[in-house]
């Protein structure tokens, strides 16, 4: 009955644990990209952005 309890308790445990930590790395994953967007637009001139046509993509 101990052994039952221990493994259930432990099994869950786990779970909240596994699941805690992927919703922290994709928190942390998210806040990076978020970082990195907000780097890029403040490197790019807003006047050279709309003068951008389709043509232009890939060069």
């Amino acid at each position: 009955m101990v052994e039952c309890i221990l493994l259930i308790s432990s099994i869950l445990f786990c779970t909240v644990s596994l699941y805690r930590a992927r919703i922290g790395i994709r928190k942390a994953i998210q806040q990076r990209m978020l970082d990195i967007a907000n780097c890029a637009a403040g490197s790019v001139s807003g006047d050279v952005l709309k003068d951008i046509t389709k043509e232009d993509v890939g060069i």
